[in-house]
């Protein structure tokens, strides 16, 4: 009978994603809200006119004037980083972007992150694997008025849908972004980054046809920046493979764990 396998432990997969993009927040400072930076090449010696309107202040001005409302605008200014936008179009002064850029990535990341726990009872961020054999298996995140929690649902071809159930009972904050991945058995694997109150940590369950799910697993522990949005991948005798981002307080790296 085949049981729930283990997760020996996480290794690095890549150094420095988006090392080149690494900086400060908005005042200067370091940490995770240097995340996506600016990656500005201007010396920090060349003079600027950066008057009296912060890139963060001339966001916030036009959203209080009603021109944009915060998720417009903040797509609008990343968009205007990332060369997709005409920054003169949108900003007072352009020349911050080298230099006031990571304030936007974390006030766009704690927007996100605000609305992803909001949901109200609601649910969000749904993903879905199909088998070989036809099964399928749905995650989601779907709060219970106090928290976002992690739930899943079988398909069998001839029995349809079975009975909704909570993968995950952790109660110290969020879980959010669940990915699954199906082999040639109808087993599955989720995955899904979850806050202990402090960070996010990457989490597991394993479902096995016919005795179902097992009982969430850490599967990572490094503790210097929140890890999020993990992806995971199975082959056909079901070894998987998850992957995610983690921040090191400098730059975002690649991190894996292999289920055996």
């Amino acid at each position: 009978m085949k049981t729930a396998a283990r997760w020996p432990f996480a290794i690095v997969a890549a150094l420095g994603l988006l090392s080149g993009c690494s900086g400060g927040d908005a005042e200067g400072t370091g940490g995770a809200g240097a995340v996506g930076g600016t990656g500005g090449t201007r010396s920090p010696d060349a003079p600027v006119d950066r008057s009296d309107v912060s890139f963060v202040d001339n966001l916030l001005a036009k959203v209080e004037a009603g021109e944009w409302t915060l998720g417009e605008g903040l797509v609008a200014t990343l968009e205007a980083m990332a060369g997709e936008r005409d920054a003169t179009s949108i900003l007072l002064h352009p020349e911050l972007l080298n230099y006031e850029g990571t304030g936007i990535v974390k006030m766009a990341y704690e927007y996100l992150v605000d609305l992803r726990s909001d949901l109200t009872g609601g649910i969000a961020t749904p993903d879905v694997a199909v088998g070989q054999d036809g099964s399928a298996v749905a995650v989601w995140v779907q709060s219970d008025g106090a928290l976002n929690n992690i739930w899943a649902n079988r398909y069998v071809p001839g029995n349809d849908w079975g009975t909704a159930k909570l993968i995950e009972t952790g109660d110290t904050g969020h879980a959010n972004w669940p990915n699954v991945a199906v082999d040639a058995d109808g087993d599955a694997v989720a995955v899904w980054h979850q806050s202990d109150g402090t960070r996010a940590n990457i989490w597991a369950n394993q479902y096995v046809a016919g005795q179902g799910w097992a009982t969430a697993e850490l599967i990572e522990s490094e503790d210097l920046g929140d890890a999020l949005r993990p992806k995971v991948a199975v082959d056909p005798d079901g070894n998987a493979i998850a992957v995610w981002y983690q921040d090191d307080g400098m730059r975002l790296n690649v991190w894996a764990n292999r289920l055996e």
